[in-house]
């Protein structure tokens, strides 16, 4: 997700911490959040659900529906200030997986785009 993590154990009572382990584990945890979530990754599920038109209804895991619903929580919680579906924006500011230097998309685009948000 375009970032790093470091773990910090504190040692209690002597306990022996298996720390290669711990950060195999972690970095399991976090490839599987990734394969769901990123959209940085072509194959991830939230890429694959994103590049779908189909209005049909898909098969996702427990774990992206749970996601996805409480993203459209939020969205109803914040009145839409929180809107999980902005990433057709994201790109076209030039901020998305493909960044790139853009200059200030014109009225017409942001207009037209919001039609996918």
């Amino acid at each position: 997700m375009g970032t790093t993590y470091t773990l910090k154990i504190v040692e209690l009572h002597s306990k022996i911490i298996d720390f290669h382990g711990l950060q195999k584990e972690v970095d399991s945890l976090l490839f599987q959040i990734n394969m769901q979530l990123s959209t940085y990754i072509d194959s991830s599920v939230i890429s694959e659900f994103n590049r779908n038109s189909s209005l049909d209804p898909i098969a996702v895991s427990s774990e992206f529906y749970e996601v996805a619903e409480k993203a459209v929580h939020m969205y109803y919680l914040s009145e839409g200030s929180f809107d999980a579906t902005v990433q057709p924006l994201v790109d076209l500011w030039g901020f998305g997986p493909q960044f790139k230097n853009v200059q200030i998309p014109d009225s017409l685009n942001i207009k037209e785009t919001k039609l996918n948000v």
